[in-house]
């Protein structure tokens, strides 16, 4: 699976720096993090077949994403981000990683500058849990109910990235910023219910702490174009 994944990883991202075609009158969204963004943008280019929607994706992970762009600490590629042709292209962008509390009020800054360009803004939070493997090996020794195991998959939520990525959201609405938040763990979970389903008859949907396997991508794409991503008739 993990071979498989990798492939079409390379495959899929191998095409999502090319400039958006702008020959066909669509929205253009850019894709912006961390190896969450590589997921992101698998999970809808496996799932999508409307012609509303433009999608890439660049690398950009939240430690290089800062609104003074004439900070000379900044690293090249923010700056080859912010200049290539596809980022000037886009009217959307997507910012996912897994946040960090260190890096928030710059990437604060960051999503003031972009829409500042005019770009609209999405967040999308973490969803990271204890890692797969050994969730796998608990509920199979403790032959755990389907029920169980969804009330044990929310007790492994990784509370401590949600904290940071919750902080980031906090500052974000302090400052009054048009931006869109899109909690990931609501793919997974029912935060109300306090349970949490990371797997179907055809596998887990991570195969780590938060990295999506094909089938979690499959998954992850369905919710994203049915909830995020709702085409404008």
């Amino acid at each position: 699976e993990l071979a498989e994944r990798r492939r079409e990883e390379t495959e899929l991202l191998a095409r999502a720096a090319n400039p958006f075609d702008v020959n066909t009158p669509t929205r253009n969204v850019l894709i912006l993090g961390d190896s969450k963004s590589a997921d992101m943008y698998i999970s809808i280019m496996r799932t999508y077949e409307g012609d509303y929607y433009q999608f890439r994706r660049l690398y950009l992970d939240d430690t290089e994403m800062h609104g003074n762009l004439l900070n000379n600490s900044l690293n090249e590629n923010l700056g080859a981000v912010i200049s290539s042709t596809i980022f000037e292209q886009s009217d959307e962008i997507v910012l996912t990683a897994t946040w960090q509390r260190a890096t928030n009020s710059n990437v604060a800054s960051f999503v003031e500058f972009l829409l500042n360009q005019g770009k609209k803004v999405r967040v999308v939070s973490t969803s990271n849990f204890n890692d797969v493997a050994s969730l796998s090996y608990v509920i199979a020794q403790r032959q755990l109910s389907d029920e169980h195991v969804r009330e044990y998959l929310f007790e492994n939520i990784r509370q401590d990235w949600r904290r940071q990525y919750l902080e980031l959201k906090e500052t974000l609405q302090e400052q009054n910023m048009e931006v869109q938040f899109l909690d990931k763990l609501n793919v997974f979970c029912d935060l109300n219910l306090r349970t949490c389903n990371l797997r179907d008859s055809r596998g887990w949907y991570m195969y780590d702490s938060g990295h999506l396997t094909l089938n979690g991508a499959d998954f992850f794409g369905r919710y994203i174009l049915n909830n995020w991503f709702i085409e404008a008739n």
